[in-house]
């Protein structure tokens, strides 16, 4: 058997089938929608603010969880749909991160939602996985200061005052 066709029988060895499952299926369809209205929400404030490359990846991250929801609806793969939304989180969380200036913000507390979310929608595996992906992701952030795109006008201007108190 292709390593094709194995990944294809593992992939929908995982489809409904027990009341698990089910469950599974319904937490992603719930978190999905929560996640399309606060992201909606958060859409609003960044624009409001003039952050207009966050605002831009949370249209491109609605539209990637909206096509996942679809996707889950007509296929019911939830591992795949499970993946796609904590790699959705992931990324975003990480790209926030850098274009905000690394972890001299609140904002790196997200790291920690994408492991619990990965276990919840995946399992064992998926909190390994993302736990690892997280921690290296933050070690990334620890190792070098990153110069942040945003930032605090200042009173002057042309300057800006950092996101953190250094």
């Amino acid at each position: 058997m292709s390593l094709f066709k194995k990944l294809w029988a593992w992939g929908h060895e995982h489809l409904l089938s027990s009341d698990k499952q089910n469950r599974k299926r319904e937490l992603i369809n719930t978190i999905t929608f929560e996640l399309l209205i606060l992201g909606t929400i958060l859409v609003c404030v960044h624009i409001y603010l003039h952050f207009w490359f966050i605002s831009s990846l949370l249209i491109i991250g609605l539209i990637i969880a909206s096509i996942n929801l679809i996707l889950l609806k007509k296929n019911y793969n939830f591992l795949l749909c499970g993946h796609i939304i904590n790699l959705l989180a992931l990324s975003i969380i990480f790209l926030g991160n850098l274009w905000l200036g690394g972890i001299a913000n609140s904002y790196v507390g997200w790291f920690y939602v994408s492991p619990i979310l990965a276990a919840t929608t995946i399992g064992l595996h998926g909190l390994i996985i993302y736990s690892i992906l997280s921690a290296t992701f933050l070690a990334f952030f620890i190792s070098g200061y990153l110069t942040p795109i945003y930032c605090i006008l200042s009173e002057s201007p042309g300057k800006c005052l950092p996101l953190s108190p250094d």
